[in-house]
């Protein structure tokens, strides 16, 4: 008796660790590039908090960036296949397979969070088949996601710190689509005079004073890694203390 116990108590709690992940959005909430198995593909950007997803593409050939969406793209899961659909973005669901996505204000979602009819969807996995995903620990952090639109070849997104900053550069100079940026990420405000550091953590002839905004790129124990956008875009840490 004390054997079998003992074997079920092993196999509930294999079970718990080893449980299918389904993608979500707290997994997926982040930066990814997409990975191109051919030459020529623009550099291309995606950024994602809570239900909200923005997308940049770097056109090389004129060094100019812009934004996918309007200003933003709402997304979430809905694997209900009697073909009845969400009509508001608070019934998207947070976990599953198939994703939705609502991209235009005023086409496919409007101001009240009402959905009109999704722009598209595709099958989202962590693995390229999907079926890794019965091997994986319920605290499983993706590094790479599988977006199939098509049933054939998935596109490839592996997750990133940060947009690079020559994308960021490009993306200030236009105008419209910055501010659909900035409206999407979130700013923290310096408490203080804040003296700017090195990777190294030296500090640098660069300072902010109390009020300017930041955006938080990386975390580091007391660091935090900075992104401030004034007349140019300046990088660096700074404490945490000395943000609000």
């Amino acid at each position: 008796m004390k054997a079998v116990m003992s074997i079920l108590i092993i196999l509930v709690t294999f079970n718990k660790c080893h449980s299918q992940t389904i993608p979500s959005q707290v997994k997926i909430e982040g930066v990814w590039r997409f990975v191109s198995s051919k030459r020529g593909y623009d550099p291309n950007f995606i950024c994602t908090k809570e239900n909200k997803i923005i997308e940049i593409t770097y056109w090389s050939d004129t060094q100019k960036a812009s934004l996918y969406g309007s200003p933003y793209s709402y997304y979430g899961f809905w694997d209900d296949a009697s073909g009845v659909y969400p009509k508001k973005v608070t019934e998207l669901k947070s976990v599953g397979n198939r994703a939705l996505f609502y991209d235009d204000l005023g086409k496919s979602y409007d101001s009240l969070g009402n959905l009109i009819k999704y722009t598209r969807s595709c099958y989202l996995t962590y693995s390229p088949e999907g079926d890794d995903e019965l091997e994986m620990s319920s605290n499983y952090i993706p590094n790479k996601l599988y977006l199939n639109f098509t049933g054939k070849d998935p596109d490839v997104y592996e997750r990133i710190k940060e947009i690079p900053l020559f994308v960021i550069e490009a993306l200030r100079r236009n105008e419209k689509d910055w501010l659909k940026f900035k409206s999407f990420v979130k700013f923290n405000k310096t408490s203080n005079k804040t003296f700017i550091y090195s990777s190294s953590k030296v500090p640098t002839k660069m300072y902010l004073i109390k009020g300017d905004e930041v955006e938080i790129l990386e975390e580091n124990g007391e660091w935090l890694k900075i992104r401030y956008y004034g007349k140019k875009v300046v990088e660096g840490w700074i404490k945490r203390s000395d943000v609000d």
